[in-house]
């Protein structure tokens, strides 16, 4: 599965691409704003199947960014999991209507990373089929 992750925070992205390589997610790229993150999906020869995005972040926020890329037809469907230290209904509530998968909040377990990941991809099969 390819996977884009984007924060802000050098430190998450660092452990996040750790974890993702150690469980098995060898195509992951990551970007620390979502200016960069829209050219790394325009340059992409193959689409992303997975975005994992931060809420907070400046110049555009994740929700923000997630609306973009939901504008995109390659992107409509795409699993998208908030992973970010907003933990208030509001903003789970705007990930979750904006689009969202799943919704995880900071500081996580990887297993939860994991798990969740696997459910994406269960429901990328499902789009496929």
């Amino acid at each position: 599965m390819k996977i884009l992750a984007v924060d802000d925070d050098p430190e998450v992205l660092e452990i996040l691409g750790a974890f993702l390589a150690h469980a098995g997610y060898e195509d992951v790229a990551t970007a620390h704003s979502a200016a960069e993150a829209l050219a790394l999906v325009e340059q992409a020869r193959e689409p992303f199947e997975c975005f994992l995005l931060d809420i907070q972040m400046p110049g555009m926020t994740g929700t923000e960014l997630m609306k973009r890329l939901r504008s995109m037809p390659q992107y409509s469907e795409v699993p998208v999991l908030k992973l970010t230290a907003m933990s208030d209904q509001e903003n789970l509530s705007k990930s979750f209507a904006g689009g969202a998968l799943d919704y995880i909040v900071k500081p996580f377990e990887f297993f939860e990373v994991e798990t969740r990941l696997h459910a994406a991809e269960l429901r990328l099969a499902t789009l496929r089929n």
